[in-house]
């Protein structure tokens, strides 16, 4: 009997060798966004590698697919744009920005990563708001004219002329209001067909090369302009083809993917994972909420947040561990 005993015991022992050996390994993971947020950090799930960017070094970006028409703004660095005509021909005449603080300013989608803040007034069909596509020639032409204010309060007119379909090139002009210190730029994102978008100071007048290779992040922990809220956060949004499903109310130790419903979106972990604690002056982390990522390789991760220091730091921490 104590011979069956002992052999009892000593399955159990193989059984929990066996789990914990076949449990996947989960990893403490810290970011350094810097004082006061200023670095964007570009993080790959596979293998943890992390790329930093200032996030002052640009003001609009242009997606590098052939049929993208996303142009985005930096709304996390507070640029602002402004559908101000949708005749062509006024960029070449003053515009008057009498009442600009009260103008409703466009912002990019926190759905869809094609409609950037340039496409927010969109139309119908082939009307991507900035430009207007022509099936016969393959190109999609200008149909608007904006002002875009930048981080220094400078104001600045901008058309886009042009994608041309063929070449996979972008054309705009931009100036100042009066029509002073006019810069031409033609764009090839062939050259950055590698990446997701090409990034464009016009303060520089210079393209930011900042953005890794698509295949070496999934998350970018950066700031940007909720359209919610209507308030610029703190928070993590997904790379083009990423899914996520965001599970609450139960602890990430007993969380799976049965009931998950994946999203592909631009910010479906967004900002709401902290709390600010106004008695405390500290961040709070939500215990019972985590999140599972489905990567363009078809990998699944979960990960759920652990800490948030706030702006003196910009440091936070999360927990991650492979599942598929």
């Amino acid at each position: 009997m104590k011979n069956i005993f002992i052999l009892f015991l000593l399955l159990l022992v193989i059984a929990s060798c066996e789990k914990e050996k076949n449990s996947p390994a989960e990893s403490d993971i810290t970011l350094t966004m810097g004082a006061g947020y200023e670095n964007d950090i570009y993080y790959s799930l596979e293998d943890d590698s992390k790329q930093s960017a200032n996030r002052a070094g640009w003001d609009i970006a242009f997606g590098t697919y052939v049929m993208s028409p996303s142009i985005i703004i930096n709304s996390g660095n507070g640029i602002k744009l402004f559908e101000v005509s949708n005749d062509t021909s006024d960029y070449y005449n003053p515009v008057d920005t009498n009442g600009m603080a009260s103008w409703t300013a466009l912002q990019n989608s926190l759905e869809l990563w094609d409609v950037g803040a340039f496409s927010a007034n969109m139309g119908g069909g082939f009307n991507f708001g900035w430009g207007i596509y022509n099936h016969t020639t393959k190109n999609v032409n200008g149909a608007a004219l904006y002002l875009i204010k930048l981080a220094d309060n400078s104001v600045k007119k901008i058309f886009i002329r042009q994608k041309n379909g063929y070449e996979n090139t972008v054309h705009f002009l931009f100036a100042n209001i009066d029509g002073s210190d006019e810069q031409v730029v033609a764009l090839s994102n062939n050259a950055y067909a590698g990446k997701e978008y090409i990034y464009y100071s016009l303060k520089d007048n210079a393209v930011a090369d900042r953005e890794p290779a698509k295949e070496n992040w999934d998350l970018l922990f950066t700031k940007y302009f909720d359209t919610q809220i209507n308030y610029i956060v703190t928070g993590v949004l997904s790379k083009p083809g990423v899914k996520v499903a965001k599970l609450t109310g139960v602890t990430p130790s007993e969380a799976d993917t049965a009931n998950a419903t994946f999203v592909s979106a631009v910010a479906p972990i967004g900002y709401d994972w902290k709390e600010f604690d106004m008695q405390s002056n500290t961040y709070t982390i939500a215990d019972d909420v985590s999140y599972f990522v489905k990567t363009t390789q078809g990998s699944v991760y979960q990960l759920y947040f652990t800490s948030f220091e706030g702006a003196a730091t910009g440091n936070l921490g999360f927990s991650k561990k492979k599942i598929k």
